[in-house]
């Protein structure tokens, strides 16, 4: 059965999205107060000591075989617009973790939105209703 419900059954899918960041936000901002030695070490310390050494794209892709590309080339890519407004230096590199992390964290968000429009849509035709928002929470 493929009905489709009417939009007035359909709950407000912002609301439900406001809670969740709502939630989420104070978490985030706890955890990026917590200090630097604390929120960076292991491999996410070796990947940003790249991104900090790297001068040139490949520099950053001269690490592959060693470590995974990805990550040390999306830190290179913020690396740029960030040395825009300051140099990235030992005194700007808590800067430039949290700016990092508001970049993962607005990509995370943006990313549950897209998948619960598309599970919404994948759902629908068994659960004969659409998703109900509070997936998102």
């Amino acid at each position: 059965m493929t009905q489709s419900a009417s939009p007035s059954r359909t709950p407000a899918l912002w609301p439900w999205l406001a809670a969740g960041v709502s939630v989420a936000v104070p978490w985030f901002l706890y955890v990026c107060s917590v200090g630097l030695p604390n929120r960076v070490r292991g491999d996410a310390l070796a990947y940003l000591r790249m991104a900090v050494n790297a001068r040139s794209l490949a520099d950053v892709l001269g690490y592959v075989g060693d470590r995974t590309p990805g990550f040390p080339a999306f830190l290179y890519a913020i690396r740029g617009p960030f040395e825009l407004v300051s140099p990235l230096g030992p005194e700007t590199l808590a800067a430039f973790v949290n700016v990092v992390a508001v970049v993962l964290f607005a990509i995370h968000v943006v990313s549950s939105v897209i998948f619960f429009f598309r599970m919404r849509e994948i759902v629908r035709p068994w659960l004969g209703a659409p998703l109900h928002p509070a997936a998102l929470v």
